[in-house]
């Protein structure tokens, strides 16, 4: 008997530490990935609430200038002018009945077909619609009462990750649960999902997907992002192989230690934090080239985030989050430490080479920021003149305020250009009000315009802008030799892309450099006609 009562306080006493442990995996990983559907729809919901500001914003001026000819010369510059300056709308038209008159990139008349829906503001929704611009790609048309249209490219909104995203998102009309946009086909019928009135945002569980929604407080809009229900589990087995033994050796103080972990996985701005304080977050490099020689000239410094448990988290999901918390200063701070103790040796023994690092509007904004960056380019022996500051354009920022921090930056010796170029806020308005050194052409308009009619000509738009400032170009996205040919052709000598080298780990980029004597990689005729160019 007393072997029996042993045997059963043993169970108990095993047995009761690993039912919590498996417990608290279970309410953790669930905990964890609804927080993680409902971060998602919200950064879905944000890019969808800028694209409506845009296309509202859009609409009005392209109005005020057209009158009563919308199809007008200074009709379809205006467009231009709009759709260079928007971050989300791919161009600006107009439509009459179900033809599409004119746009930012040709005058040619086309039929759109029928709206798929039409909201209760009179706007017609055209949900993906095939056009010669746009080559291939299906876009969202928007068009007004007055007819003036919007083209959104999908995966503007939709993107949630380098090298595309399966995880279905899109938003919904939340008055009639009619599906608006989806980043791909979905089966959920919202008219059967109960949705309290009062509420902004939840979850649930449709068929084997979690499905985080958010609503809008401005449109009749909501967002969703839908998750493998998989993704619990493969959570929950991931803490089983550590929580179960703990708790056979450790008893309550297991149960003590999920209740930790369950507070520090709670959302994903603390696992930020954690992060950088654990030191996940990994910095890579990619090349800046001399596109007439193959040098490499610089490198912009990119931050990559990998949790412990090995899952890579995307910049566009957590550089949003690390703004919006006010994490953007610290995660700033991190990559020119990193950056300048990576680097530092190798730029001392090469003073011609510079670094490019992302600044943010935070940044700007904070008075210690200069004096952080001269000690640190001291402390690593690294001349100012050899760090690059690109703006980021995520966020819209106080120009007035701002544009004194520029100046003083650039006479501390810092180069200052805008990140992106094309597909922020106020990119135009940047170039009037703050004094800059060079502007980076965004990958949208180098990777894709040249497979869109009009692609190559927004190009030189954007070239002739800087030209006209006296501004560096540098181009982002290069993959194919004929957008290095031309790029070549309209002066641009500095580069960055895949047609070159992808990013690299400070290891494997100081093993790959590419000194000018190490470089044949153009012909001598192609040397030549690119330096004639350049000239």
């Amino acid at each position: 008997m007393k072997r029996l009562f042993a045997l059963l306080r043993a169970i108990a006493a095993i047995g009761l530490p690993i039912g919590i442990a498996l417990l608290a995996a279970q309410a953790i990983s669930e905990h964890d990935q609804r927080t993680r559907a409902t971060t998602l729809a919200r950064v879905v919901l944000d890019r969808a609430a800028r694209t409506t500001q845009q296309l509202a914003a859009a609409f009005t001026q392209v109005k005020e200038v057209a009158g009563d000819a919308p199809c007008s010369a200074a009709s379809l510059a205006a467009m231009r002018e709009i759709a260079l300056g928007s971050s989300l709308l791919q161009a600006i038209g107009y439509v009459s009945g179900n033809e599409l008159r004119c746009s930012s990139f040709d005058g040619d008349v086309t039929d759109l077909g029928p709206p798929d829906y039409i909201t209760s503001t009179g706007q017609a929704i055209r949900q993906r619609r095939s056009l010669s611009f746009a080559g291939s790609v299906p876009l969202l048309v928007v068009t007004g009462p007055a007819g003036f249209t919007g083209f959104v490219h999908p995966s503007l909104i939709f993107e949630m990750t380098e090298g595309g995203d399966d995880m279905p998102t899109g938003i919904v009309n939340y008055s009639t649960r009619s599906l608006l946009l989806a980043s791909q086909p979905t089966a959920i019928d919202w008219s059967k999902v109960a949705i309290p009135s009062g509420q902004m945002d939840g979850t649930t569980v449709i068929g084997s997907q979690l499905v985080g929604w958010v609503r809008s407080p401005n449109w009749d809009q909501m967002s969703f992002a839908a998750l493998p229900w998989t993704a619990v589990s493969d959570e929950f087995a991931m803490l089983c192989r550590y929580l179960v033994p703990l708790g056979v050796v450790c008893g309550f103080l297991a149960f003590w230690l999920t209740q930790k972990l369950e507070e520090g996985r709670s959302s994903l701005p603390t696992l930020l934090r954690i992060g950088l304080k654990r030191n996940e977050i990994l910095l890579v490099y990619q090349p800046i080239v001399d596109m007439r020689t193959g040098h490499w000239v610089g490198a912009e410094v990119l931050a990559r985030w990998r949790r412990r448990s090995g899952e890579w988290v995307s910049p566009d999901v957590f550089i949003p989050i690390a703004e919006k918390h006010g994490l953007i200063v610290q995660l700033t701070r991190f990559v020119v430490e990193h950056a300048l103790d990576q680097m530092g040796e190798f730029m001392r023994q090469h003073p011609e080479f510079f670094l490019s690092l992302n600044i943010s509007s935070s940044d700007l904004s904070d008075a210690g920021f200069r004096p952080f960056l001269v000690a640190r380019c001291t402390e690593a022996r690294v001349p100012c003149r050899a760090v690059h500051l690109e703006i980021t354009e995520r966020q819209e920022v106080d120009q007035t305020a701002e544009a004194g921090t520029i100046a003083e930056l650039r006479r501390t010796g810092f180069k200052v250009g805008t990140d992106d170029f094309g597909v922020g806020y106020s990119n135009l308005a940047y170039l009037e009000n703050y004094e800059l050194d060079y502007l980076k052409i965004d990958r949208v308009f180098v990777a894709n315009g040249f497979r869109a009619a009009g692609g190559a000509e927004m190009i030189d738009h954007i070239i002739d802008v800087g030209k006209a400032r006296h501004l560096e170009i540098i181009a982002e996205g290069i993959e194919r030799p004929e957008q290095l040919a031309h790029l070549l052709t309209r002066g641009v000598v500095l580069g960055q892309g895949w047609l070159f080298a992808r990013e690299l780990p400070a290891v494997e980029f100081l093993r790959q450099y590419r000194a000018p004597d190490e470089v044949q990689w153009l012909s001598e005729a192609d040397r030549d006609a690119g330096s004639r160019t350049a000239a």
